[in-house]
């Protein structure tokens, strides 16, 4: 998926951003990089570094849920694996903790998922995922239904336009057009 939130991803979107800085704020006679003198380089690293904020603040947004969820199912699989009876308590995940996580924080994530706001927060989020038409990703402002449509409609239209192309060379009276 390529979102506007990926920049890192995106090479070509990040050496637009840094052009587009480094145009706007120009303001010497510089032939190369070494040239601009300091303090021009650390304006322009500050304003790619507002440039991405925003993107940088919806990727983690995005990340962080998808972490701790892998996380607890992890847990839950090892638990289970051990023979704990894993329903509606989660306190047998204590003991199946992240290696890159301190046993304080997921003791402590552990007890809020255990709470009973948390779960009802957690099966309604579920439901709505479960309901979500159209694809949960989208390639720009279209999802992925939209695109698939569009495709099959343009490969039909290919199709179409190689058939009259096939006819037209057929009938010598005909031209392609």
């Amino acid at each position: 998926m390529m979102s506007k939130f990926y920049i890192f991803n995106d090479h070509d979107k990040v050496s637009q951003t840094i052009g587009s800085n480094l145009k706007s704020m120009w303001s010497g006679p510089w032939k190369g990089w070494k040239d601009v003198p300091s303090h021009h380089r650390e304006c322009l690293f500050e304003r790619f570094q507002s440039s991405i904020h925003s993107c940088w603040e919806k990727c983690i947004k995005g990340k962080f849920p998808d972490l701790l969820k892998r996380d607890r199912d992890k847990a839950k699989a090892l638990a289970i694996q051990e023979g704990a009876e894993v329903e509606n308590d989660l306190t047998p995940f204590l003991p199946f903790k992240p290696l890159w996580m301190s046993q304080e924080s997921w003791e402590t994530l552990v007890h809020a998922w255990n709470t009973v706001s948390w779960k009802n927060k957690a099966s309604q989020n579920s439901d709505n995922r479960g309901k979500v038409t159209g694809g949960r990703h989208t390639l720009g402002s279209k999802s992925f239904l939209t695109v698939r449509k569009n495709m099959v409609r343009n490969v039909n239209l290919s199709s179409l336009k190689h058939t009259m192309m096939s006819i037209n060379r057929a009938d010598p009276k005909k031209t392609d057009t």
